[in-house]
Protein backbone atom coordinates (compact mmCIF):
# COMPACT_ATOMS: atom_id res chain seq x y z
CA UNK A 1 0.00 0.00 0.00
CA UNK A 2 1.19 3.72 -0.57
CA UNK A 3 2.32 5.94 2.05
CA UNK A 4 0.47 9.35 0.84
CA UNK A 5 3.17 12.33 1.66
CA UNK A 6 2.08 15.07 0.18
CA UNK A 7 -1.36 17.18 1.36
CA UNK A 8 -3.08 20.03 -0.41
CA UNK A 9 -1.24 22.66 2.08
CA UNK A 10 2.03 20.92 2.96
CA UNK A 11 4.13 22.58 6.13
CA UNK A 12 7.00 22.29 3.44
CA UNK A 13 8.38 20.98 0.48
CA UNK A 14 11.33 18.33 -0.20
CA UNK A 15 12.95 18.35 -3.21
CA UNK A 16 15.03 14.82 -4.35
CA UNK A 17 17.19 15.49 -7.54
CA UNK A 18 17.99 11.44 -8.54
CA UNK A 19 20.30 10.16 -11.51
CA UNK A 20 20.09 6.16 -11.71
CA UNK A 21 19.30 6.01 -7.73
CA UNK A 22 17.32 2.54 -7.40
CA UNK A 23 19.45 1.38 -4.85
CA UNK A 24 19.35 4.33 -2.49
CA UNK A 25 16.05 6.48 -3.13
CA UNK A 26 13.65 3.85 -0.88
CA UNK A 27 16.08 4.27 2.00
CA UNK A 28 16.28 8.01 1.30
CA UNK A 29 12.69 8.53 1.30
CA UNK A 30 11.52 6.70 4.36
CA UNK A 31 12.80 8.74 6.49
CA UNK A 32 9.71 11.33 4.97
CA UNK A 33 7.28 8.92 5.12
CA UNK A 34 7.72 7.41 8.54
CA UNK A 35 6.67 8.90 12.24
CA UNK A 36 7.57 12.77 12.28
CA UNK A 37 8.67 13.94 15.63
CA UNK A 38 7.39 16.74 17.60
CA UNK A 39 4.31 17.05 15.13
CA UNK A 40 6.14 18.97 11.87
CA UNK A 41 3.22 17.77 9.45
CA UNK A 42 3.22 16.29 6.08
CA UNK A 43 5.84 17.59 3.27
CA UNK A 44 5.26 17.66 -0.18
CA UNK A 45 8.25 15.24 -1.25
CA UNK A 46 9.20 15.85 -5.34
CA UNK A 47 11.44 13.28 -6.87
CA UNK A 48 12.73 14.51 -10.25
CA UNK A 49 13.79 11.49 -11.96
CA UNK A 50 16.55 12.94 -14.46
CA UNK A 51 18.14 10.79 -17.41
CA UNK A 52 17.91 7.68 -15.64
CA UNK A 53 18.01 4.28 -16.78
CA UNK A 54 17.01 2.46 -13.99
CA UNK A 55 13.49 2.00 -12.38
CA UNK A 56 14.81 4.84 -9.86
CA UNK A 57 11.39 6.76 -10.90
CA UNK A 58 8.79 3.54 -10.21
CA UNK A 59 10.40 2.79 -6.92
CA UNK A 60 9.54 6.60 -5.70
CA UNK A 61 6.04 6.56 -6.59
CA UNK A 62 5.94 3.15 -4.96
CA UNK A 63 7.05 5.04 -2.11
CA UNK A 64 4.71 7.90 -2.19
CA UNK A 65 6.91 10.65 -3.74
CA UNK A 66 5.38 12.73 -6.16
CA UNK A 67 7.56 12.23 -9.51
CA UNK A 68 8.21 14.10 -12.48
CA UNK A 69 10.71 12.37 -15.13
CA UNK A 70 12.65 14.91 -17.43
CA UNK A 71 15.09 12.96 -20.28
CA UNK A 72 18.45 15.38 -19.27
CA UNK A 73 21.14 13.56 -16.18
CA UNK A 74 21.37 16.79 -14.66
CA UNK A 75 21.19 17.67 -11.36
CA UNK A 76 20.55 21.60 -12.15
CA UNK A 77 17.82 20.54 -14.20
CA UNK A 78 16.51 18.37 -11.92
CA UNK A 79 16.81 20.95 -8.97
CA UNK A 80 14.80 23.87 -11.38
CA UNK A 81 12.28 21.31 -11.98
CA UNK A 82 11.46 20.47 -8.37
CA UNK A 83 11.65 24.27 -7.95
CA UNK A 84 8.70 24.86 -10.45
CA UNK A 85 6.55 22.17 -9.39
CA UNK A 86 6.55 23.00 -5.56
CA UNK A 87 2.91 23.73 -4.47
CA UNK A 88 3.13 25.79 -1.51
CA UNK A 89 6.10 28.06 -2.69
CA UNK A 90 5.50 30.25 1.02
CA UNK A 91 6.35 27.65 2.67
CA UNK A 92 10.43 26.36 3.33
CA UNK A 93 11.89 23.93 0.50
CA UNK A 94 14.26 21.38 1.57
CA UNK A 95 17.04 19.87 -1.03
CA UNK A 96 18.06 16.54 0.07
CA UNK A 97 20.11 14.20 -2.31
CA UNK A 98 19.57 10.47 -2.74
CA UNK A 99 22.56 9.05 -0.99
CA UNK A 100 21.82 10.89 1.93
CA UNK A 101 20.62 9.39 5.65
CA UNK A 102 18.52 11.88 6.76
CA UNK A 103 17.45 12.31 10.88
CA UNK A 104 13.43 12.38 11.02
CA UNK A 105 14.15 14.88 13.93
CA UNK A 106 16.67 16.93 11.99
CA UNK A 107 14.44 17.19 9.37
CA UNK A 108 11.45 18.48 11.81
CA UNK A 109 14.36 20.95 13.58
CA UNK A 110 15.27 22.59 10.11
CA UNK A 111 11.42 22.88 8.96
CA UNK A 112 10.94 24.52 12.67
CA UNK A 113 14.28 27.12 12.31
CA UNK A 114 13.25 27.77 8.88
CA UNK A 115 9.26 29.05 9.96
CA UNK A 116 10.44 30.55 12.84
CA UNK A 117 12.48 33.12 10.58
CA UNK A 118 15.76 31.49 9.41
CA UNK A 119 16.80 32.02 6.41
CA UNK A 120 19.13 28.63 5.72
CA UNK A 121 19.20 25.79 7.34
CA UNK A 122 20.47 22.46 7.58
CA UNK A 123 21.48 19.69 10.28
CA UNK A 124 25.31 19.03 11.10
CA UNK A 125 26.89 15.79 9.13
CA UNK A 126 27.94 13.00 10.94
CA UNK A 127 30.10 10.89 9.02
CA UNK A 128 29.96 6.78 8.04
CA UNK A 129 33.46 5.66 7.65
CA UNK A 130 32.25 1.69 8.26
CA UNK A 131 33.74 0.62 5.10
CA UNK A 132 36.29 2.95 4.20
CA UNK A 133 40.13 2.08 4.00
CA UNK A 134 42.19 3.60 6.34
CA UNK A 135 43.58 6.13 4.25
CA UNK A 136 40.21 7.24 3.76
CA UNK A 137 39.70 7.33 7.67
CA UNK A 138 42.82 9.13 8.43
CA UNK A 139 41.45 12.23 5.56
CA UNK A 140 37.80 12.27 7.26
CA UNK A 141 39.35 12.38 11.04
CA UNK A 142 40.87 15.79 10.24
CA UNK A 143 37.87 17.01 7.60
CA UNK A 144 35.17 16.19 10.04
CA UNK A 145 36.85 18.96 12.96
CA UNK A 146 37.26 21.73 9.98
CA UNK A 147 34.68 24.62 10.38
CA UNK A 148 33.23 23.96 7.18
CA UNK A 149 31.66 20.83 8.66
CA UNK A 150 31.26 22.18 12.37
CA UNK A 151 29.84 25.43 12.01
CA UNK A 152 27.52 27.22 9.60
CA UNK A 153 27.02 23.95 7.61
CA UNK A 154 24.94 24.29 4.94
CA UNK A 155 25.04 21.79 2.43
CA UNK A 156 27.14 18.66 1.61
CA UNK A 157 23.55 17.06 0.57
CA UNK A 158 21.04 18.46 2.78
CA UNK A 159 19.90 22.38 3.04
CA UNK A 160 16.82 24.27 3.11
CA UNK A 161 15.69 27.53 2.64
CA UNK A 162 12.54 29.72 3.60
CA UNK A 163 10.57 31.60 1.07
CA UNK A 164 12.59 34.88 1.72
CA UNK A 165 16.26 33.22 1.64
CA UNK A 166 15.22 31.11 -2.01
CA UNK A 167 13.98 34.68 -3.43
CA UNK A 168 17.65 35.55 -2.66
CA UNK A 169 18.35 33.97 -6.18
CA UNK A 170 16.64 32.66 -9.40
CA UNK A 171 16.79 29.48 -10.95
CA UNK A 172 20.16 27.44 -10.58
CA UNK A 173 22.53 28.33 -12.81
CA UNK A 174 24.34 25.74 -15.08
CA UNK A 175 27.31 24.76 -12.61
CA UNK A 176 29.11 21.95 -10.49
CA UNK A 177 28.17 23.06 -6.96
CA UNK A 178 24.82 23.77 -6.27
CA UNK A 179 25.87 23.69 -2.22
CA UNK A 180 28.11 25.82 -2.82
CA UNK A 181 26.00 28.25 -5.16
CA UNK A 182 23.74 28.44 -2.44
CA UNK A 183 26.09 28.84 0.60
CA UNK A 184 27.91 31.82 -0.72
CA UNK A 185 24.54 33.60 -0.66
CA UNK A 186 24.33 33.50 3.07
CA UNK A 187 26.86 34.95 5.78
CA UNK A 188 27.52 32.46 8.88
CA UNK A 189 25.56 33.95 11.02
CA UNK A 190 22.49 33.57 8.42
CA UNK A 191 23.08 29.66 8.50
CA UNK A 192 21.65 27.76 11.01
CA UNK A 193 22.23 24.60 12.69
CA UNK A 194 19.04 23.34 14.65
CA UNK A 195 20.49 21.73 18.02
CA UNK A 196 20.52 18.13 17.85
CA UNK A 197 19.41 17.73 14.07
CA UNK A 198 21.80 15.98 11.74
CA UNK A 199 22.00 13.90 9.01
CA UNK A 200 24.74 10.84 8.35
CA UNK A 201 26.90 11.19 5.17
CA UNK A 202 28.60 7.36 3.90
CA UNK A 203 32.66 8.53 2.73
CA UNK A 204 34.29 6.97 -0.06
CA UNK A 205 35.52 3.54 0.48
CA UNK A 206 38.68 4.37 -1.52
CA UNK A 207 41.50 7.07 -1.51
CA UNK A 208 41.08 7.44 -4.97
CA UNK A 209 37.53 7.90 -5.13
CA UNK A 210 38.23 10.68 -2.09
CA UNK A 211 40.24 12.30 -4.43
CA UNK A 212 38.04 12.10 -7.66
CA UNK A 213 35.20 13.87 -5.12
CA UNK A 214 37.76 16.62 -3.78
CA UNK A 215 38.42 17.35 -7.62
CA UNK A 216 34.62 17.97 -7.83
CA UNK A 217 34.39 19.76 -4.81
CA UNK A 218 37.42 22.12 -6.01
CA UNK A 219 36.39 22.62 -9.40
CA UNK A 220 32.96 23.70 -8.60
CA UNK A 221 34.46 26.18 -6.27
CA UNK A 222 37.06 27.30 -8.85
CA UNK A 223 33.68 27.71 -11.10
CA UNK A 224 31.87 29.45 -8.79
CA UNK A 225 34.37 31.84 -8.59
CA UNK A 226 35.31 32.90 -12.44
CA UNK A 227 32.34 32.23 -14.06
CA UNK A 228 29.62 33.87 -11.00
CA UNK A 229 31.84 36.25 -9.26
CA UNK A 230 30.86 34.18 -5.85
CA UNK A 231 33.14 33.03 -2.84
CA UNK A 232 31.82 30.74 -0.08
CA UNK A 233 32.43 32.59 3.42
CA UNK A 234 34.02 29.59 5.53
CA UNK A 235 34.49 29.77 9.12
CA UNK A 236 37.33 28.40 10.88
CA UNK A 237 38.96 26.07 12.23
CA UNK A 238 41.00 25.63 9.28
CA UNK A 239 43.44 22.22 9.01
CA UNK A 240 46.79 24.63 10.38
CA UNK A 241 44.22 26.10 13.34
CA UNK A 242 43.00 22.22 14.24
CA UNK A 243 46.16 20.87 13.40
CA UNK A 244 47.79 23.23 16.22
CA UNK A 245 45.32 22.03 18.96
CA UNK A 246 45.66 18.16 18.09
CA UNK A 247 49.62 17.86 16.75
CA UNK A 248 49.08 13.64 16.38
CA UNK A 249 46.84 14.39 13.94
CA UNK A 250 49.84 15.11 11.82
CA UNK A 251 49.82 12.12 9.70
CA UNK A 252 46.05 12.42 8.68
CA UNK A 253 47.47 15.69 7.50
CA UNK A 254 49.34 14.93 5.23
CA UNK A 255 47.09 12.69 3.50
CA UNK A 256 44.54 15.44 3.69
CA UNK A 257 47.09 18.29 2.28
CA UNK A 258 48.09 15.20 -0.73
CA UNK A 259 45.24 14.67 -1.14
CA UNK A 260 43.64 18.56 -1.71
CA UNK A 261 46.75 19.48 -3.57
CA UNK A 262 46.45 16.52 -6.42
CA UNK A 263 43.08 17.33 -6.31
CA UNK A 264 43.20 21.39 -6.61
CA UNK A 265 45.49 20.86 -10.02
CA UNK A 266 43.56 18.42 -11.48
CA UNK A 267 40.59 20.37 -11.00
CA UNK A 268 42.46 22.99 -12.95
CA UNK A 269 43.24 20.76 -15.72
CA UNK A 270 39.47 19.83 -15.72
CA UNK A 271 38.63 23.73 -16.41
CA UNK A 272 40.77 24.52 -18.64
CA UNK A 273 39.72 21.31 -20.77
CA UNK A 274 36.05 22.78 -20.39
CA UNK A 275 35.26 19.18 -18.79
CA UNK A 276 32.46 19.47 -16.15
CA UNK A 277 30.84 16.14 -16.09
CA UNK A 278 29.35 15.43 -12.83
CA UNK A 279 32.15 12.84 -11.83
CA UNK A 280 30.04 11.02 -8.94
CA UNK A 281 31.15 8.47 -6.22
CA UNK A 282 29.61 5.10 -7.15
CA UNK A 283 31.37 3.25 -4.55
CA UNK A 284 28.50 4.46 -2.20
CA UNK A 285 26.03 3.56 -4.36
CA UNK A 286 27.01 -0.68 -4.72
CA UNK A 287 29.17 0.05 -7.67
CA UNK A 288 32.62 -0.76 -8.13
CA UNK A 289 35.40 2.30 -7.18
CA UNK A 290 37.53 2.72 -10.52
CA UNK A 291 40.48 0.69 -10.69
CA UNK A 292 42.73 3.34 -12.48
CA UNK A 293 45.35 4.77 -10.34
CA UNK A 294 45.30 8.57 -10.31
CA UNK A 295 48.71 9.40 -11.00
CA UNK A 296 48.41 13.02 -9.68
CA UNK A 297 47.50 11.66 -6.89
CA UNK A 298 49.94 8.98 -6.06
CA UNK A 299 53.26 11.05 -6.95
CA UNK A 300 51.60 13.56 -3.78
CA UNK A 301 51.37 10.55 -1.91
CA UNK A 302 54.65 9.73 -2.25
CA UNK A 303 55.67 13.47 -1.65
CA UNK A 304 53.81 13.40 1.29
CA UNK A 305 55.31 9.86 2.64
CA UNK A 306 59.29 10.93 1.58
CA UNK A 307 61.96 11.11 4.56
CA UNK A 308 62.16 15.04 3.82
CA UNK A 309 58.58 15.50 3.90
CA UNK A 310 58.10 13.84 7.50
CA UNK A 311 61.24 15.44 8.95
CA UNK A 312 59.71 19.06 7.79
CA UNK A 313 55.70 17.80 9.34
CA UNK A 314 57.98 16.69 12.91
CA UNK A 315 59.25 19.67 12.66
CA UNK A 316 55.61 21.53 12.24
CA UNK A 317 53.92 19.15 14.58
CA UNK A 318 56.53 20.62 16.97
CA UNK A 319 55.84 24.09 16.03
CA UNK A 320 52.03 23.67 16.54
CA UNK A 321 52.22 21.33 19.48
CA UNK A 322 54.15 24.08 21.38
CA UNK A 323 52.78 27.28 20.41
CA UNK A 324 48.90 26.25 19.49
CA UNK A 325 48.75 25.34 23.06
CA UNK A 326 49.60 28.55 24.35
CA UNK A 327 47.87 30.08 21.97
CA UNK A 328 44.93 28.77 23.40
CA UNK A 329 45.12 29.45 26.71
CA UNK A 330 45.39 33.30 26.28
CA UNK A 331 42.68 35.55 27.35
CA UNK A 332 40.77 37.11 24.40
CA UNK A 333 37.99 39.29 23.78
CA UNK A 334 35.13 38.85 21.05
CA UNK A 335 36.37 39.30 17.29
CA UNK A 336 39.52 38.65 17.76
CA UNK A 337 41.52 37.69 15.16
CA UNK A 338 44.96 36.03 15.69
CA UNK A 339 47.05 33.94 12.94
CA UNK A 340 47.85 30.35 13.18
CA UNK A 341 51.22 31.02 12.92
CA UNK A 342 51.45 33.38 15.97
CA UNK A 343 54.20 32.17 18.31
CA UNK A 344 53.15 32.27 22.03
CA UNK A 345 54.86 32.18 25.46
CA UNK A 346 52.77 31.30 29.02
CA UNK A 347 49.42 32.23 27.14
CA UNK A 348 47.89 32.45 30.35
CA UNK A 349 49.75 35.55 31.67
CA UNK A 350 48.26 36.93 27.69
CA UNK A 351 45.30 38.93 27.69
CA UNK A 352 43.92 40.66 24.01
CA UNK A 353 41.06 43.18 23.41
CA UNK A 354 37.64 42.82 21.50
CA UNK A 355 38.44 43.20 17.74
CA UNK A 356 42.19 43.23 17.82
CA UNK A 357 44.23 41.47 15.06
CA UNK A 358 47.42 39.54 15.25
CA UNK A 359 49.51 39.35 12.08
CA UNK A 360 51.04 36.65 10.70
CA UNK A 361 54.21 35.76 12.04
CA UNK A 362 54.21 37.94 15.35
CA UNK A 363 56.07 36.58 18.66
CA UNK A 364 54.06 37.19 22.21
CA UNK A 365 56.60 36.03 24.71
CA UNK A 366 55.07 36.45 28.16
CA UNK A 367 57.23 36.35 31.01
CA UNK A 368 57.98 32.41 32.57
CA UNK A 369 56.68 33.23 36.25
CA UNK A 370 54.67 36.98 35.97
CA UNK A 371 56.03 39.22 33.15
CA UNK A 372 52.12 39.67 31.56
CA UNK A 373 51.32 41.48 27.79
CA UNK A 374 48.15 43.03 27.58
CA UNK A 375 46.94 44.36 24.37
CA UNK A 376 43.98 46.67 24.18
CA UNK A 377 40.70 46.48 22.05
CA UNK A 378 40.87 47.20 18.36
CA UNK A 379 44.96 47.02 18.36
CA UNK A 380 46.54 46.42 15.39
CA UNK A 381 49.59 44.10 14.97
CA UNK A 382 51.32 43.76 11.28
CA UNK A 383 53.76 40.39 10.79
CA UNK A 384 56.39 40.00 12.05
CA UNK A 385 55.83 41.78 15.54
CA UNK A 386 57.83 40.74 18.54
CA UNK A 387 56.55 41.77 22.35
CA UNK A 388 58.65 40.12 24.67
CA UNK A 389 58.02 40.62 28.69
CA UNK A 390 61.43 39.09 29.99
CA UNK A 391 65.18 39.48 28.96
CA UNK A 392 68.14 38.04 30.22
CA UNK A 393 69.74 40.63 33.17
CA UNK A 394 73.03 40.37 31.16
CA UNK A 395 74.31 42.39 33.93
CA UNK A 396 73.51 39.78 36.72
CA UNK A 397 77.12 38.06 36.80
CA UNK A 398 79.75 36.18 34.83
CA UNK A 399 78.52 32.82 32.44
CA UNK A 400 76.79 32.29 30.14
CA UNK A 401 73.81 34.76 29.15
CA UNK A 402 71.15 31.77 28.79
CA UNK A 403 72.68 30.84 32.46
CA UNK A 404 71.70 34.11 33.92
CA UNK A 405 68.73 34.90 35.18
CA UNK A 406 65.93 36.57 33.94
CA UNK A 407 63.89 40.45 34.37
CA UNK A 408 60.42 40.05 33.53
CA UNK A 409 57.93 43.29 33.19
CA UNK A 410 54.93 43.75 31.70
CA UNK A 411 53.78 45.37 28.33
CA UNK A 412 50.66 47.13 27.92
CA UNK A 413 49.77 47.97 24.48
CA UNK A 414 46.49 50.61 24.39
CA UNK A 415 43.76 50.27 22.52
CA UNK A 416 43.59 51.63 19.06
CA UNK A 417 47.09 51.21 18.56
CA UNK A 418 49.18 50.19 15.52
CA UNK A 419 52.41 48.67 15.70
CA UNK A 420 53.87 48.12 12.05
CA UNK A 421 55.59 45.03 10.43
CA UNK A 422 58.95 43.70 12.48
CA UNK A 423 58.44 46.00 15.60
CA UNK A 424 59.65 44.77 18.53
CA UNK A 425 58.61 45.57 22.42
CA UNK A 426 60.76 45.07 25.39
CA UNK A 427 60.33 44.06 28.70
CA UNK A 428 58.49 46.87 30.87
CA UNK A 429 57.09 48.78 28.16
CA UNK A 430 54.21 50.59 27.61
CA UNK A 431 52.60 52.22 24.90
CA UNK A 432 49.66 54.60 24.94
CA UNK A 433 45.89 54.47 23.17
CA UNK A 434 45.89 55.41 19.31
CA UNK A 435 49.77 55.63 19.07
CA UNK A 436 51.18 54.41 15.94
CA UNK A 437 54.83 52.82 15.88
CA UNK A 438 56.72 52.64 12.46
CA UNK A 439 57.68 49.17 10.82
CA UNK A 440 60.76 48.14 12.23
CA UNK A 441 61.12 50.40 15.20
CA UNK A 442 62.58 48.91 19.22
CA UNK A 443 60.39 50.54 21.31
CA UNK A 444 62.59 50.30 24.79
CA UNK A 445 60.81 53.33 26.70
CA UNK A 446 57.06 54.01 27.20
CA UNK A 447 55.12 56.16 24.28
CA UNK A 448 51.95 58.25 24.95
CA UNK A 449 48.92 57.72 23.81
CA UNK A 450 48.02 59.44 20.73
CA UNK A 451 51.48 59.94 19.07
CA UNK A 452 53.44 59.01 15.69
CA UNK A 453 56.94 56.92 17.16
CA UNK A 454 59.64 55.22 14.68
CA UNK A 455 63.47 54.72 15.01
CA UNK A 456 65.93 52.91 16.83
CA UNK A 457 64.89 52.92 19.39
CA UNK A 458 61.79 54.40 19.00
CA UNK A 459 61.06 57.88 19.88
CA UNK A 460 57.81 60.49 19.05
CA UNK A 461 58.33 62.40 16.14
CA UNK A 462 54.53 63.90 16.13
CA UNK A 463 51.50 63.40 17.47
CA UNK A 464 48.87 61.57 15.28
CA UNK A 465 46.54 64.15 13.45
CA UNK A 466 48.68 66.89 12.80
CA UNK A 467 50.36 65.85 9.28
CA UNK A 468 51.82 68.37 6.98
Amino acid sequence: MQTKLAVTAPRASVIVPAHDEAALIERCLTVLSGPRPGGWGDVDVIVVANGCTDDTADRARAAGARVIEITTASKIAALNAGDAAVRAPEQPRIYLDADVRLDPAGLGAVIDALQAGALAAAPLPRLDTSRASRAVRCYYSLWRRLGYSTRSVLGSGVYGLSATGRARFGQFPPLISDDGFVYSHFSPAERVNPPGAHFTIETPRTLAATYRRRIRITQGNKQLHREFGRRMQVPGPYWKQVLGRRPWLIGAAAIFLAVNLAADRAAERRLRAGISAWNRDDSTRGGAAMAARPRGLIRALRTAVSRRTWQNYARLANFFGYDGAGQQAISRGPGVRMSPTVSVRNGTRISIGAGAHIGQGCYLWAGDSQGRIDIGAHALLAPDVMLTASDYDFDAGPGPVMDLPKREADIRIGADTWLGAKVTVVAGVSIGDGTIVAAGSVVTKDLPAGVVAAGVPARVIRERGTRG
